[in-house]
């Protein structure tokens, strides 16, 4: 286990969960966030734990600017896809993407914690 505020020192951004499986873990700019099972999300107790996070100090080096044309995920995958393999000529490594919008919907997984 590794303290949450411990992991701010891996990167500022990225995902992961909390100890028990208590919901999911949102690294945003340095800020992490915890959804809930019950659908909220709030900023994390930085003196929790996490068995698991992915996180990155992220430093974007490709912008994209309006993409006010897209209009579904499937989309959005796609454009990303394209400009990945132009760029970095391998789109089967990791990257990180920020996309920063107003959208009408946003999906997270979450689920009830574990007992353990």
């Amino acid at each position: 286990m590794l303290a949450v505020e411990e992991l701010l020192s891996y990167g500022n951004t990225g995902i992961g969960t909390f100890d028990g499986l208590d919901g999911e873990m949102i690294m945003l700019d340095g800020v992490v966030y915890q959804a809930k099972a019950d659908g909220s999300v709030n900023l994390a107790d930085l003196e929790g734990t996490t068995p698991f996070a992915c996180v990155t100090p992220f430093e974007a080096d490709l912008t994209l600017d309006n993409l006010s044309n897209i209009s579904n995920i499937e989309e959005l995958k796609s454009l990303l896809t394209a400009e990945i393999t132009q760029k970095y000529q391998n789109p089967n490594l990791i990257y990180a993407a920020i996309i920063t919008g107003n959208f009408a919907q946003v999906h997270l997984r979450r689920i009830n914690p574990i007992s353990l």
